[in-house]
C-alpha cells in the first residue's frame, strides 16, 4: 500500500526580489524519510503568476 503527501514550497520574496525555493534541500529532506517525488505542481493565479510549488510525494507504508 502507498502513502501520499504534499509539500508546499513558497517562493522567497523580498522588497525588490523574488527567488525560487530550495527544491533540492526539500527533496533530500523528504527522501531521508523514505518519500519519493511523483510530481511538481506550479499553481497560478488569475494573472498567471505563481507563488509556490507543490511537491507530490509517495512512499510505501
Amino acid at each position: 500500500m502507498k502513502e501520499y503527501k504534499t509539500v508546499n514550497l513558497e517562493f522567497k520574496s523580498g522588497f525588490l526580489s523574488k527567488g525560487d525555493p530550495d527544491i533540492q534541500t526539500a527533496l533530500n529532506e523528504q527522501a531521508s524519510e523514505g518519500w519519493r517525488l511523483i510530481q511538481v505542481l506550479e499553481p497560478s493565479n488569475t494573472m498567471g503568476e505563481t507563488s509556490k510549488y507543490i511537491l507530490i510525494l509517495e512512499r510505501d507504508r
